[in-house]
């Protein structure tokens, strides 16, 4: 597998990979090895259809998928081995598209910028002091009990804040209508 990177603009890149053709035949055989299987047409019993007539059949189909796996595993691989950084998923072409030649692809994607900070001093810089309260802490802690406490049930009337069970029936003018009623509303 050969691979190259050029760039098109300022962040965009462009990566061209090769994939030989015993590599790609390796993997369409597999692929009709593992249908061949499970294949049972008319005249044939099931697991004995002949490699050929599977070709014939389904090889546009496992020629996809297959060119599908090689792009879903080279591409990463490649990006990895180049460290690139790629900051969208990319658009891929098929530049060669021949098994008897082998596959070659294009993929077109944008990468993050190289941001580097220009300090000229880090004495500058001043640290902050936080001052955290008894009271923060306690509002905090009364915030996170509100928003994610358990719900008791209890045998009074219901006050503010409280969380309520009701079952309803509306109607327009005295008559009932479609979704008018619920049961154990919360």
């Amino acid at each position: 597998m050969t691979s190259s990177i050029k760039k098109l603009k300022d962040l965009e890149r462009s990566l061209t990979v090769s994939i030989e053709k015993d590599l790609y035949q390796s993997k369409f055989n597999e692929k009709i090895s593992n249908l061949k299987k499970n294949v049972k047409l008319d005249g044939f019993r099931k697991g004995k259809v002949p490699n050929d007539v599977i070709e014939q059949r389904y090889g546009g189909s496992v020629h996809a998928e297959v060119l599908n796996d090689l792009i879903q595993d080279s591409y990463p691989k490649e990006i990895a081995e180049k460290k690139i950084r790629p900051a969208n998923t990319p658009t891929i072409s098929m530049v060669e598209d021949n098994p008897d030649k082998g596959i070659k692809y294009n993929a077109v994607f944008e990468v993050f910028p190289d941001i580097k900070p220009k300090v000229s001093s880090w004495k500058t810089f001043e640290k902050h002091k936080i001052n955290i309260l008894d009271e923060d802490i306690d509002h905090a802690i009364k915030d996170i009990l509100e928003r994610y406490g358990d719900w008791e049930k209890v045998e009074r009337n219901s006050a503010e804040n409280d969380q309520v069970i009701i079952d309803f029936e509306g109607t327009i003018e005295g008559e009932p209508f479609d979704g008018n009623t619920a049961k154990d509303f919360n």
